[in-house]
């Protein structure tokens, strides 16, 4: 062991976990007869508070335990340096302050959420990880709150009242007085140590800390932005929010401030801080498993989401048409109420359709569209913005009903005027999802002789151009995205494109740009956090993915989370999280498939793999009867019949596979696994050869239960050492 560390609440050790062959820290409180008991119940109840809060950002919590008297937790061991060490050379840049900035709240947060006030946020308790991972350590003086009233609560009295702890110079206002704390008092030692990442020293300094309190209570800090660091009046006025005096005038939840920070970063004044200089972030815990599964066949990503069914790129898949234009913001849209024009119901109409991933919107525009028809049965506008929505609800359904309204509205618009691009955007998006490639053309075209500038007729001429010809669909992205800057679909779009040829760093790209367009947007989340995942950069893929959990927990969600467990080897929790997102959503083949991977790796279970397989065969084969040229969803198919059981089926599968224009790297993997699981050996190392030289993950590859058996042959080894490494 190696001593790393002391404080008021212990000394830290550096030891080895030999069971788990892993190196941990053990905070040890010493024994000491004349201390008081609260010394104990303060360490105990740290441990209680860090063990329940689960954050790529928080140090993780393995045990809580006594031995010979000593009362110890053993945690994650986080290799870096702490804040306190960085600063010591000096103020940061923007772009790293930001960048550690979002993580720390992005920490304050989950902890918030879950009750828990550190009460002593310093740099010293920020740990900077090698990779660039923050991780917020030491809730020694860590308090839970009430549900109710948001006021401290203790099974005692384990400090006086009305006295001060925590660290004088990054105490709040109400800590110096000894008041009562809430999340506003982490806030503002959070404001402290934003205010030193950037002015590199600290905003409050006295001789004595009698001084440093007197300054926090009663003065306010030298102004930034009379500094002269050349820091954004955004970023300044941040600052000073989280410094307030008075608690009730900071942010009001930590939530919100990281929104803020996530705008602040992206804004032009402030420049892209999340792009180029963030940090790695998510959980350490993902760091052993070393895979890369998540979005592959477990994380599917799909329409935008990163649908990690053991699948891969479930795409975005979002039907076309005005949304891409200038629209007010969505909040403008929200009232439900049908009085109006038919122009104003349909402009809000199409305001909620640009955000068509938040729940309820796509209801609420078919709604608004239907009354706008009923004043006006031939208002092409509206007739064009339902038969987007009705795509929207079809796309990704087994039940055609939705694209059999979705053409039929779409044609209608094209009736009642011709002339209108937006109709023919749609009548085009409906054919595509109906399998109909020469009318999507001729509609596509019509489109853009209309409107040479719509970034919609752009993607889907994209869609189109990608079965044949990759060079071709790539520039029609690029031109869709340079129309459309403030279009998230696109860049999702182009994301699923370039994620599907295995181009993951630009993927993840493209994905980054949309979450500055459309932070909160769950679809675009979960597929980033695929690209990452795939990327080798896992930390990051679960911070993004714990974003989406706390935005909205859907089916998507639930299922890129179980992918995360199955990849951890903790079988049995994904199967909680595969349920959970068929009971969701049970029309999703990919779900299916991923909770029949979960059965069938989990002890006692795969007797049930079967039924699970049944109905992802039976949905996926619905898909491709729509669209013969799926190739994801062939593979997947292939993959489900092959643990079915049902060889020829399978091996039928493969055959098509293969001769699909449009297979990549991907498609070559999963054909690499059904000829494994098959027994044969032989064309499995051809086909995994192809995934390799096609860019495809190599730790995904090592970490498919599937391929356990073929690792262990000589062939695959020597086909490893031939790749060349990138």
């Amino acid at each position: 062991m190696q001593r790393i560390g002391a404080g008021g609440m212990g000394e830290v050790w550096r030891a080895w976990d030999t069971k788990l062959e892993r190196d941990v820290a053990i905070k040890i409180l010493p024994s000491d007869p004349d201390a008081h008991s609260n010394r104990r119940e303060r360490f105990l109840r740290e441990a209680r508070a860090v063990s329940a809060l689960i954050h790529p950002n928080i140090v993780t919590i393995h045990e809580i335990n006594s031995d010979q008297g000593l009362d110890f937790i053993v945690m994650e061991y986080v290799r870096g340096t702490s804040l306190d060490a960085v600063l010591a050379n000096g103020k940061l840049n923007v772009r790293q302050t930001l960048a550690y900035a979002i993580q720390i709240a992005d920490a304050l947060a989950a902890a918030h959420a879950a009750g828990v006030v550190h009460r002593d946020l310093k740099p010293g308790n920020i740990m900077i990880a090698d990779s660039g991972l923050v991780k917020v350590l030491d809730f020694g003086l860590a308090k839970r709150m009430s549900s109710s009233s948001g006021s401290d609560i203790t099974t005692g009295a384990l400090t006086v009242e009305g006295a001060i702890v925590g660290t004088p110079a990054y105490m709040s206002p109400e800590q110096a007085v000894g008041g009562t704390v809430d999340p506003r008092s982490d806030l503002f030692s959070f404001g402290v140590v934003l205010y030193q990442m950037l002015a590199g020293q600290q905003p409050f300094q006295g001789e004595s800390n009698v001084v440093i309190l007197r300054h926090i209570v009663y003065d306010a800090p030298p102004p930034l932005a009379e500094r002269g660091l050349g820091i954004s009046r955004e970023l300044c006025g941040l600052v000073d929010k989280c410094l307030e005096k008075d608690a009730a005038s900071r942010y009001a939840d930590t939530a919100s401030l990281v929104r803020e920070l996530r705008r602040v970063a992206a804004s032009p004044e402030t420049g892209s801080a999340l792009t180029d200089s963030m940090p790695t972030t998510g959980a350490a815990d993902l760091r052993p498993v070393r895979s890369k599964a998540l979005p592959r066949y477990r994380m599917a990503i799909t329409a935008v989401a990163f649908l990690m069914v053991l699948a891969a790129v479930v795409v975005l898949r979002r039907p076309f048409g005005e949304w891409n234009r200038p629209a007010p913001p969505v909040a403008d849209s929200t009232a439900d109420s049908l009085d109006g024009t038919p122009a104003e119901l349909t402009q809000r109409s199409r305001v909620l359709l640009s955000r068509y991933d938040k729940r309820g919107f796509i209801d609420r525009a078919i709604r608004l569209s239907e009354a706008a028809l009923k004043q006006d049965s031939q208002f092409a506008p509206a007739y064009a913005a339902l038969a987007q929505a009705y795509l929207r609800k079809g796309v990704g359904s087994s039940d055609k009903h939705w694209l059999n309204l979705a053409g039929d509205s779409a044609r209608q618009a094209v009736a009642a005027n011709p002339d209108l691009a937006a109709a023919h955007e749609a009548l085009a998006a409906a054919l595509f999802e109906m399998g109909d490639v020469a009318g999507t053309q001729r509609e596509v075209d019509e489109a853009l002789k209309l409107d040479p500038r719509s970034a919609a007729a752009y993607v889907l001429l994209a869609k189109l151009t990608a079965r044949s010809d990759r060079e071709r669909a790539d520039e029609f992205y690029n031109k869709a995205v340079e129309l459309g800057p403030q279009d998230w679909v696109a860049f999702a779009e182009y994301g699923i494109f370039l994620y599907r040829n295995a181009r993951f760093k630009e993927a993840a790209g493209m994905w980054e740009s949309a979450t500055r367009i459309a932070p909160d947007n769950v679809r675009v989340l979960n597929n980033l956090a695929g690209a990452y995942h795939m990327l080798d950069d896992y930390e990051r893929a679960a911070s993004t993915l714990q974003a989406a959990l706390r935005v909205d927990p859907t089916a998507a969600t639930w299922n890129n989370f179980g992918t995360v467990r199955f990849f951890q080897g903790r079988y049995s929790d994904s199967v909680t999280a595969f349920e959970n997102a068929t009971k969701m959503d049970s029309t999703n083949y990919q779900y299916w498939g991923n909770l029949g991977d979960a059965y069938r790796w989990t002890a006692g279970r795969r007797d049930k793999s079967f039924e699970a397989y049944k109905e992802a065969i039976r949905l996926s084969r619905e898909r491709i009867a729509r669209n013969p040229d799926d190739v994801e969803g062939r593979g997947r198919l292939a993959l489900y019949l092959a643990k079915s059981g049902e060889e020829s089926s399978a091996l039928e599968e493969v055959d098509r596979l293969t001769t699909a224009k449009n297979a990549g790297a991907d498609a070559s993997f999963k054909k690499a696994v059904v000829y494994e699981i098959l027994g044969r050996r032989e064309p499995a190392l051809t086909a995994l050869g192809e995934a390799m030289r096609g860019g495809y993950s190599l730790h995904e590859i090592e970490n498919e239960p599937e391929l356990a058996a073929l690792r262990s042959d000589v062939r695959y080894h020597l086909l490893v050492s031939s790749i060349p490494k990138k």
